[in-house]
């Protein structure tokens, strides 16, 4: 399965389907009032069905941790670290918790909360609204477009849809919707909101009090993340064979690239963001850290030390001094303004990789994906690395491992 285009563009930051509301549709209106009369309640009390017929089980206490830890965490990563004791068990090597199905095939689901809550759903949800182009992602392939409300309108940009499927075309044209904001969210009347811990808590919060079911996935942080997100939304939404049909071609796919002449030899990469204020670079536990993994390389600001997301002044740059760098770039054919920046700055002209040419380029809704299509990432990044070694020589002579400028 290869994963094609995005899902259109957008014109002057605002773009629309055929289900936009308008025309005096009172769809989204079912709940009572316009959506301006929307004003934050109290949560609803442990165990009392809510206006909707949603039934909340109150998470366990937050643990707290110093604000010097907290300040070093990424967004995507902060709730997996704020979870109560009784959260989601999670599989093998990964201590972050997980949601979890725990009602039987057929029954209404009741699910395991990300926060270690539960929440009761009085039926397959069929008016789904997901809060972020990842989340966007994973539907498309699990779910018919019509089962969707609306989806976040940087995900027509960030958003990738399998184009060989025959139902792709439907995703183009569903209604869209922007910010992550409990107004906006409540008057298009889902049945279930699919958002990250790193979206609003506001807007969750003033969501669940009002009797909209929220429910939280977290930003993979390994493989393994991405797999279990795909696999508990298929179960979520009755199709549990489709998840692991969809499993096993990403694990095929895994063990292709695994089988690369390069693949293990100790290859470094760092990825690279800098408009002009400063760089930037993807440590561990990103998303970025788990693509370049997928593609058999080591990500060098992780073997720096650096975790999650953070600034890389130019001297780190040329202390790390990695194999490749890696810098995105709209479709990943145009120009990369972190690339200019490279190699219009002086006194980084002896980074290796800039001398050597290696650098490799990602299309931005590669680069910014948080979903299963980050094996996409690495086999874009895998690609490129092979093509560049190849040119070098390095995999026939089987120096796929050296140095450039036999460094």
């Amino acid at each position: 399965m290869r994963f094609g285009a995005r899902a259109g563009g957008v014109s002057n930051g605002v773009r629309s389907g055929p289900r936009r509301l308008g025309n005096g549709s009172t769809r989204g209106r079912g709940r009572g009032g316009s959506i301006g009369s929307l004003r934050p309640g109290p949560e609803p009390p442990p165990e009392k069905e809510s206006p909707s017929g949603i039934a909340f089980s109150p998470p366990q206490p937050v643990k707290k941790l110093p604000f010097l830890v907290l300040a070093l965490l990424p967004l995507g990563a902060l709730a997996s670290h704020l979870l109560a004791p009784g959260a989601p068990a999670s599989g093998p090597g990964d201590g972050g918790p997980r949601p979890r199905l725990l009602s039987a095939p057929g029954e209404p689901p009741r699910v395991l909360t990300l926060e270690g809550g539960t929440l009761d759903l009085p039926g397959t949800p069929e008016r789904v609204l997901p809060a972020n182009a990842g989340i966007v992602e994973l539907l498309s392939v699990l779910v018919p477009a019509d089962h969707v409300v609306a989806i976040p309108e940087v995900a027509r940009d960030y958003s990738l849809f399998d184009e060989e499927d025959p139902g792709a075309a439907a995703w183009h044209g569903i209604e869209g919707f922007t910010g992550y904001h409990a107004e906006v969210v409540f008057a298009l009347d889902p049945d279930l909101v699919l958002a990250s811990p790193w979206q609003s808590p506001e807007a969750t919060a003033a969501l669940r009090a009002h009797g909209v079911p929220v429910l939280l996935l977290d930003v993979p942080k390994t493989w393994d993340d991405a797999l279990w997100n795909l696999e508990f939304l298929a179960k979520l939404f009755g199709v549990p064979d489709r998840g692991a049909a969809l499993r096993a071609d990403l694990e095929e796919r895994r063990a292709r690239l695994a089988a690369s002449p390069y693949f293990g030899t100790g290859l470094t990469a760092l990825s690279y963001t800098n408009f002009g204020t400063g760089g930037t670079t993807a440590g561990a536990g990103t998303t970025m850290d788990v693509a370049l993994g997928l593609a058999g390389l080591e990500n060098a600001a992780a073997e720096a030390g650096i975790e999650g997301y953070g600034s890389l002044p130019s001297e780190h740059l040329l202390a790390i001094d990695p194999d490749f760098l890696v810098v995105s770039a709209g479709d990943g054919q145009g120009d990369s303004a972190s690339l200019r920046y490279l190699r219009e700055t002086p006194a980084l002209r002896s980074l290796r990789a800039l001398a050597a040419g290696r650098i490799l380029v990602l299309p931005s809704a590669l680069a910014a994906t948080t979903s299963i299509r980050l094996l996409d990432a690495a086999e874009t990044l895998a690609g490129q690395v092979e093509t560049l070694l190849e040119a070098e020589g390095a995999l026939n002579a089987g120096e796929s491992g050296a140095r450039p400028g036999g460094s």
